[in-house]
């Protein structure tokens, strides 16, 4: 027959413990879930510790000896070890799954551009590789001569020379004046002959 015993102070203590504290998974950063983790493993030893196999708790949800209640702990602890490991299977994952996408990718590269130069790049056949069609110009041959012309036109109406033609246009070269030409304007004067003394 299995003994109950009274609860006694430090019963009343885990009691507390156990009530406040969710026996859930944290959804929080992993460094919450590794603390959570933690302090139940800190629970299981202190009930190991400090309380008999046969103790006793009296709870509102309802009576646990000491070993169901480190039973249901430990358990807690081993499904957050396992999280912890596929969490950390699942990144070693991802980034083998990274590298190898980077080396396949200049292949899908390779093959666009075959099928783009089989079927062009406005193919329907692209969809089928799952490539993006690219966009039909809606641009007429007839269309695109005009646009030429216009173009040409409004150049000659503004002047616009080409960088050739501004090349060859040179200023014209200026000539050196002749001992027989006059001063240019603005030149001051020249000074009148003083008047001489013999008579």
């Amino acid at each position: 027959m299995a003994t109950t015993t009274t609860t006694t102070t430090p019963a009343s203590t885990a009691t507390s413990s156990a009530a406040t504290v969710p026996i859930t998974a944290s959804s929080g950063s992993h460094g919450k879930k590794t603390d959570l983790q933690a302090s139940y493993q800190a629970l299981t030893a202190g009930l190991q510790t400090l309380y008999q196999p046969d103790d006793v708790f009296h709870m509102k949800s309802g009576t646990y000896g000491r070993d169901e209640l480190i039973g249901q702990f430990q358990k807690f602890v081993g499904l957050a070890e396992k999280t912890k490991q596929a969490h950390l299977a699942w990144r070693d994952a991802v980034q083998v799954e990274h590298d190898f996408e980077v080396q396949v990718r200049t292949l899908r590269a390779g093959v666009r551009g075959i099928v783009t130069v089989r079927f062009g790049k406005d193919g329907t056949q692209l969809m089928q590789f799952g490539f993006t069609q690219g966009k039909q110009s809606k641009k007429t041959a007839a269309t695109k001569a005009e646009a030429v012309t216009k173009t040409k036109a409004t150049r000659v109406a503004r002047g616009i020379k080409g960088k050739k033609q501004r090349k060859a246009i040179k200023a014209p070269a200026t000539a050196a004046p002749s001992s027989g030409q006059t001063a240019p304007a603005g030149a001051p004067a020249a000074a009148p002959a003083a008047p001489s003394n013999n008579r």
